[in-house]
């Protein structure tokens, strides 16, 4: 009877522990069958890759990828109760583009891109509908400080005053001797020819540059960033400054006159054509205009180098590639004070935000610095075209 009850508890003891096994291996099958096999660690996931519909703006012959997404619609429905009636329901439909992915230099420089990668971007920045740009407010300006020196008017003080003086004692002497008929003697003529000569090198002193006593002030010069206007076409600064501007010119740019020498005569003519179309689009680039004002004191006649670039935000960030600009500062060699406001166009980096640093060169040291604070960057960094009249 006691066996009989011992194997009856261990069958019951069997049974348990085999519906306790089979629950288990039913949970990892249920949970294998959701999640698909595993993948141990040191393998990758393979993930088959995304069709993208045909974008009319490619370039013939290139092909999108997934990093070149087609526009996306997004629908949303708004609300808005009213105190009196039935509430109003307004529903906005909004597109949005991808900006066409670039690389290299391009990123921090729209101009250094080729002309197809231009053509691409701004014909999707067009489609993007952005924001409205703006006019170049104001040209650059120069006033030159007439500076006082204390010489030339004590040596102009004498002159008049001798000159003067032989004129008074001249008439004085000549009514005396008038009747008797004197002759003038050696002093009065010496006198009279001393004044002459003082009036004239008083006035050649005063209204001639570079003739009399001197006092140059020891070399200064001050550089401020007054204002920064956002959203300005290079287009619309170019026309605003006209012949004003001096060319803006990359740093370490070469030219490669040598290849294009060897190019046929219909090969120079194409590379022409895309040259005008590539500078047209880069008159569309949408970028910002930082005016600086400059004071050089002790300065005139000097040529100076003004250089700027861009960086990332805050403090210790490195120079965005492409984005190295200088061009020449040519000081007023009328006074030795002169007062200068500058319009510097800036094209946008694909950057969130940034910043630019501006030194002013002489024979390649720096006479002072000066910086922007930090500036947000544009998404679509070209205007549409204008449309054509008539």
């Amino acid at each position: 009877m006691k066996a009989r009850r011992i194997r009856a508890t261990f069958a019951a003891a069997v049974g348990l522990a085999g519906l306790a096994g089979g629950l288990a291996l039913g949970e990892s099958a249920a949970q294998d069958a959701a999640t698909g096999p595993s993948v141990p660690s040191d393998q990758g996931v393979l993930v088959a890759p995304r069709t993208v519909p045909p974008d009319p703006h490619v370039p013939p012959g290139a092909t999108a990828t997934a990093q070149d997404p087609p526009p996306t619609t997004t629908t949303e429905t708004v609300t808005i109760p009213q105190v009196t009636g039935p509430p109003i329901t307004t529903t906005t439909t909004a597109t949005s583009v991808v900006p066409w992915p670039v690389t290299g230099a391009g990123v921090g420089n729209a101009a250094l891109q080729g002309y197809d990668q231009k053509r691409h971007e701004a014909a999707r920045s067009c489609d993007a509908k952005p924001e409205a740009t703006s006019g170049l407010l104001g040209v650059d300006s120069s006033v030159s400080g007439r500076d006082h020196r204390l010489w030339t008017w004590i040596i102009l003080a004498i002159t008049a005053t001798a000159a003067a003086i032989a004129l008074v004692a001249f008439l004085a002497r000549r009514r005396r001797t008038a009747a008797a008929g004197a002759r003038k003697t050696s002093l009065e003529l010496v006198a009279a020819s001393v004044a002459i000569a003082g009036t004239l090198a008083g006035l050649a002193s005063t209204f001639i540059p570079g003739v009399g006593v001197r006092d140059h002030p020891p070399p200064q010069v001050s550089m401020e960033v007054r204002e920064v206007h956002a959203r300005v076409t290079h287009g619309a600064y170019d026309d605003a400054l006209g012949p004003r501007h001096g060319a803006t010119r990359v740093v370490g740019a070469t030219t490669a006159s040598a290849a294009v020498a060897q190019l046929s005569p219909e090969a120079r003519r194409r590379r022409r054509e895309r040259a005008a179309k590539s500078a047209a689009l880069d008159r569309l680039e949408i970028g910002h205009v930082v005016w600086l004002e400059l004071q050089f004191t002790g300065y005139r006649g000097r040529k100076l180098r003004l250089q700027w670039g861009l960086f990332g935000p805050g403090a210790g960030s490195s120079l965005i590639p492409g984005t190295e600009r200088y061009i020449g500062l040519d000081v007023d060699d009328g006074s030795d004070v002169h007062s200068k406001f500058l319009p510097i166009w800036l094209g946008t980096p694909r950057r969130e935000r940034f910043r630019a640093e501006f030194r002013l060169l002489d024979h390649g040291e720096v006479r002072q610095m000066a910086r922007t604070g930090d500036m947000r960057g544009v998404t679509f960094r070209y205007a549409c075209r204008p449309p054509r009249r008539g």
